[in-house]
């Protein structure tokens, strides 16, 4: 799980534009080929596709256990703020969903981003309600301490 670490979108219109911004600084400033997270997850609370299910997600180059691995990020920057609720909520349901089409295995983990590598996504605030969901899994393979403090408002 991550953040997107820019602007957040709150309709449906700004959040098209804002995914789109995306790929676009990923394609030409990271020289990706596409987009590298499978969805993103607005803050109309809907679900928008990045690169689907069947292109690499950005946590496939960390081991083979992560092969298959799904990348989903919140629209905006949660270090400071906490997503909104319907972010939460549809990103609960986009799961759920998921996992009862087969598309995630029965024993699927759920981790944020900060618990794999040295970034600050998704933040705090997410992190605490990622971890009472239930797969939430306790890892830490991150340089330093993974998941940093910082202030944000609730």
């Amino acid at each position: 799980m991550h953040h997107t670490a820019g602007q957040e979108c709150l309709d449906a219109e700004d959040c098209v534009i804002r995914v789109r911004e995306i790929q676009t600084d990923q394609m030409r400033r990271m020289n990706f080929s596409d987009i590298t997270y499978n969805f993103l997850v607005g803050g109309d609370g809907r679900v928008y596709e990045g690169c689907g299910w069947d292109r690499a997600a950005s946590l496939r180059s960390l081991g083979p256990e992560f092969q298959d691995a799904l990348s989903m990020a919140l629209v905006g920057t949660y270090t400071q703020a906490c997503p909104h609720f319907a972010q939460l909520d549809a990103l609960a349901k986009a799961v759920g969903f998921f996992a009862e089409q087969g598309k995630l295995t029965a024993d699927y983990r759920l981790v944020g981003a900060c618990q794999l590598i040295n970034t600050a996504s998704p933040g705090l605030c997410f992190m605490e309600e990622l971890a009472t969901w239930d797969h939430w899994w306790r890892v830490s393979r991150a340089p330093e301490e993974p998941c940093p403090v910082s202030p944000w408002t609730p």
